[in-house]
C-alpha cells in the first residue's frame, strides 16, 4: 500500500533528510574520515582499508598507513587491489630506505598485475638505486623502465629514467635521445630541471 504524507510529514521528511546529509557531509570531510567510516561498514572487502592506507599515505601518516594495509591484505582484494597494497607499501619501504623491502613488495604487486606501468617503474627506480647507480644496476632495471614505456609511452619520469640508465651504461646516443623525448612529455618541474641539467651534456 502506498503511503500518502501529509504537508507536515513531508516537511518532517525533509528536515531528517537535511540533518542525516549535514553528518554525512562532516564523515566525508576528507579522504581518511571518508574511508575510517567505510571501513567501519566493510569487514570482507578490503577495498575501504586499502583506500584508508592510501589516504593515511598521502597525509604522511606512515604507520596508520601500514596498519591499514595489513588489514586490507587480511581481507579480500581483487588482483588490481593486491597490486595497489603491495606498491604502496613498496613506496613506504622505499622512503625508509629500505630497497630490499621495496623491491620484495614492488614484486609482489606484479605478481599480482604484472602490467602495472606505474609499479614497473618504481621497480627499476629500486634495482637502479639499490645498486648504486652503477652499470650493472642499470642494465638490470632497464627491462623494467622500458616495459613500463610500452606500456605507457607518454610519461616523461620513465623517459628519463630509461635516459639516465642509457647514460649510466655509457649509451649517450639514446640517453640523450630519450631525454629530448621526456622534454615533449610535459614534465613535472623537478623533472624538467633534470632533464636540462643531463641534456647540458648532450651533444
Amino acid at each position: 500500500k502506498k503511503v500518502n504524507f501529509t504537508a507536515g510529514g513531508a516537511a518532517a521528511l525533509l528536515g531528517a533528510a537535511s540533518l542525516a546529509t549535514a553528518a554525512r557531509n562532516a564523515v566525508w570531510r576528507d579522504d581518511v574520515a571518508l574511508w575510517l567510516d567505510t571501513e567501519a561498514h566493510s569487514q570482507v572487502s578490503g577495498m575501504a582499508a586499502r583506500n584508508l592506507g592510501t589516504a593515511y599515505q598521502k597525509a604522511g601518516r606512515v604507520t596508520d598507513a601500514r596498519a591499514a594495509f595489513a588489514r586490507a591484505l587480511a581481507r579480500r582484494n581483487d588482483p588490481r587491489g593486491l597490486q595497489t597494497i603491495h606498491t604502496n607499501l613498496g613506496t613506504l619501504a622505499l622512503l625508509d630506505g629500505d630497497y630490499a623491502a621495496a623491491r620484495a613488495a614492488y614484486e609482489r604487486a606484479l605478481a599480482a598485475t604484472p602490467e602495472a606501468p606505474d609499479t614497473l617503474f618504481n621497480l627499476g627506480l629500486v634495482v637502479l638505486q639499490g645498486g648504486g647507480a652503477t652499470p650493472d644496476a642499470a642494465r638490470a632495471a632497464l627491462p623494467h623502465f622500458e616495459r613500463a614505456g610500452q606500456l605507457n609511452p607518454h610519461d616523461a619520469d620513465v623517459e628519463t629514467a630509461l635516459a639516465q640508465a642509457y647514460l649510466i651504461l655509457g649509451e649517450r646516443q639514446r640517453g640523450c635521445a630519450h631525454l629530448r623525448r621526456a622534454q615533449t612529455l610535459r614534465p613535472s618541474e623537478r623533472t624538467a630541471a633534470g632533464i636540462r641539467q643531463l641534456l647540458a651534456d648532450c651533444p
